[in-house]
C-alpha cells in the first residue's frame, strides 16, 4: 500500500525486492499469515507503532526459514511484511512449530493465544475455580481466552450478539453462553455465581462492553482492557466503582512483552504449540482466503459478522 486509508480502497498488489535481513533478523518465506484487529489499524495510519507507507501490512507469519525447512511462527519486524511472499522478523520473535499443527492453525493462534495467555495467567492472575466473563467471545482474541480459561478450570461466560455466534460460543464449551442483544449480562452471571459476581472479565471491545464488563465482577475482580474494536474513544472507567468493590483494571498490550519480557512470550509459545498440537487448543478459524483478498478479510473482520479469525495464505 502506497498511502493510509479504507484496506479495500489502498491494499494493491505489486512487486518489490525480496527485503534483506539485518543483524538479529531472519528472513521467512512465507506461508500463511493472520488477519488481526491491528492490521486495519495499520492500514488507516491509526496504529500505535505506525509504520509509513510505502509499506506491506501483515503482523503475524508462518513460514519456513529461507533456504531451510523450519517451520515457524511469529511477528514481524516493525509489525507489518507478512502479506507477501518474504517477510523480515527479529530472531527472538520466531518460534518452532510442532509437526502436528498445520499452517492455517499455527497462523490462527499465534498473537490472540499469546494474548489471552499473558493476560489471564500473568495480569489477571487467573486460577482454577474463578469465574471468567469473555465479551466478543466468538471473536479470535475473545475465542482463544475462553480456551485458556476453560484450559485453566475456570468457569466461563461467554458474551456475543447474535444466535450464530452464542452457538459458536456454546460449542466451543463455555458453561454459559450469552446474547448481548437479547440477554441481561451482568443478571445471568450474578444468577451463575449466586450473586457474587465473575473474578476476571477479559473486554478486547472497549466502549460498547466495558461498563457491562465492569458491572459483572465481583470483590476484587480484575477488569481486563485488551483494545478498543466498537472503535469511538476510549472509555472511561469511575475511580469510585473502582475504590468501593476493590477492583482491578489492567491493561494489556501483548508486543510490548515481546520487548520487555521475551522469557514470558517464550515461556507462553511452549505452553499453546503443545496444547495445539494435543487439541486442547483449537483456534476458530473464519476461513483461509489468498493474500488476494486481505482487503475483503479486514473488512469483515472489522464489519464484527466474522466468527474466528480470518487466514490469508500465498
Amino acid at each position: 500500500m502506497n498511502e493510509f486509508g479504507d484496506p479495500a480502497e489502498v491494499l494493491t498488489h505489486a512487486t518489490t525486492d525480496v527485503p534483506t535481513p539485518r543483524d538479529g533478523q531472519t528472513l521467512v518465506e512465507v506461508r500463511t499469515s493472520g488477519v488481526n484487529f491491528a492490521d486495519g489499524l495499520v492500514c488507516e495510519g491509526t496504529y500505535q507503532h505506525q509504520p509509513s507507507p510505502p509499506l506491506v501490512p501483515g503482523i503475524e507469519v508462518v513460514g519456513v526459514i529461507a533456504g531451510t525447512s523450519q517451520r515457524v511462527v511469529g511477528t514481524t519486524v516493525g509489525g507489518h511484511g507478512a502479506w507477501a511472499q518474504f517477510a523480515l522478523a527479529r530472531e527472538a520473535d520466531l518460534f518452532p512449530i510442532s509437526d502436528e499443527v498445520d499452517d492455517a492453525t499455527a497462523a490462527a493462534s499465534h498473537v490472540v493465544f499469546q494474548t489471552a495467555w499473558i493476560a489471564l495467567h500473568h495480569r489477571a492472575r487467573l486460577s482454577a475455580g474463578d469465574t471468567v466473563v469473555v465479551q466478543a467471545a466468538a471473536g479470535a482474541t475473545g475465542s482463544a481466552a475462553l480456551q485458556v480459561a476453560l484450559d485453566a478450570g475456570a468457569t466461563v461466560v461467554g458474551v456475543a450478539g447474535g444466535p450464530d455466534k452464542v452457538a459458536a460460543i456454546r460449542a466451543a464449551g463455555a458453561h454459559l453462553a450469552l446474547d448481548h442483544r437479547s440477554d441481561d449480562v451482568v443478571a445471568a452471571v450474578r444468577d451463575l455465581t449466586g450473586g457474587r459476581g465473575a473474578d476476571i472479565a477479559y473486554d478486547p471491545v472497549g466502549s460498547a462492553t466495558l461498563e457491562t464488563s465492569r458491572r459483572c465482577l465481583s470483590f476484587e475482580g480484575r477488569l481486563l482492557v485488551m483494545g478498543f474494536a466498537s472503535g469511538g474513544p476510549a472509555p472511561m472507567v469511575a475511580a469510585n466503582h473502582l475504590l468501593v468493590r476493590n477492583l482491578d483494571v489492567v491493561g494489556v498490550a501483548w508486543p510490548a512483552y515481546r520487548d520487555h519480557r521475551p522469557d514470558l512470550v517464550a515461556d507462553a509459545q511452549r505452553s499453546i504449540d503443545t496444547r495445539l498440537a494435543d487439541g486442547r487448543f483449537a483456534p476458530l478459524v473464519a476461513g483461509v482466503r489468498p493474500m488476494s483478498e486481505a482487503g475483503d478479510a479486514l473488512g469483515d473482520l472489522r464489519s464484527g459478522t466474522t466468527v474466528g479469525k480470518w487466514v490469508l495464505r500465498n
